[in-house]
């Protein structure tokens, strides 16, 4: 991330830079009276400050999607260890048998489900499994002891899980196309923050030289760190199962 960061900084940057030597403003121009020069630093700021306010909303709504795929998982984790102290109320081979379906789910969801969401997907193999606990469940018997309300609370349980995942899903494989919208306009708004001066005839002066090529590294840098956020399943701000992997250390124990 550091890397590709540096290296979209330092690209923007030179570009900036030899724009500037090779669009040298004029020596002369109406734009140095005062009225002109205070219009253009108007509309320059307007064009500064849109393109802030686009990327402001697309970190924020491209950060909320990345918050939602680890709040959805830290609630299945969470409901995923109830349901596994749950099962061990249980009566023999039941209890066996929930608690191996239920450190199952989440080897699934962490090893195998998980790389799929980055390609839109989801796994089979875990829908099945959910099943097969919810059936499990609900075999107990409807009793007012400790395996009675073992049953409600497995159930509820459950259902928490279910409701965790799909919301998951539909979190981490959505089409994002208002993200995708709000990226483009962040990079248009970008280009016009870089061409504006520029088209003004900025001079071949050291000092704007030296603005041009700071103004392209901190615009550079925020494109690719920009673009590196638009799926929340990929890329160095990726969403990892560690909720899951917590939950089955925590059953191990």
């Amino acid at each position: 991330m550091a890397f590709g960061a540096l290296l979209a900084a330092l690209i923007l940057a030179a570009l900036a830079a030899v724009l500037v030597m090779v669009l040298d403003g004029p020596r002369s121009s109406t734009l140095t009276k005062d009225s002109d020069s205070s219009s253009l630093s108007f509309i320059g700021g307007i064009l500064s400050a849109l393109f802030t306010v686009v990327l402001a909303f697309y970190v924020v709504f491209s950060w909320q999607t990345r918050d939602n795929v680890e709040t959805d998982s830290s609630l299945e984790a969470d409901a995923l260890i109830d349901s596994f102290w749950q099962a061990d109320q249980a009566p023999e081979p039941v209890r066996t048998e929930l608690t191996g379906l239920i450190r199952a789910y989440a080897n699934q969801v962490a090893g195998s489900e998980w790389p799929l969401m980055e390609n839109g997907m989801h796994s089979p193999e875990v829908s099945a499994t959910l099943a097969a606990i919810r059936a499990r469940f609900t075999a107990l018997p409807v009793t007012q002891d400790a395996v009675g309300d073992a049953r409600r609370q497995g159930l509820a349980d459950v259902q928490v899980i279910d409701n965790s995942r799909r919301a998951r899903l539909d979190d981490a494989t959505g089409e994002y196309g208002f993200n995708l919208v709000l990226l483009t306009a962040t990079i248009i708004g970008a280009a016009l923050t870089i061409a504006f001066p520029l088209i003004l005839g900025l001079r071949r002066k050291a000092v704007n030289i030296t603005m041009m090529v700071l103004l392209g590294a901190t615009i550079g840098a925020t494109l690719y760190l920009s673009q590196q956020m638009i799926h929340p399943m990929r890329g160095p701000f990726a969403v990892t199962p560690d909720a899951l992997r917590s939950a089955l250390v925590e059953m191990r124990r």
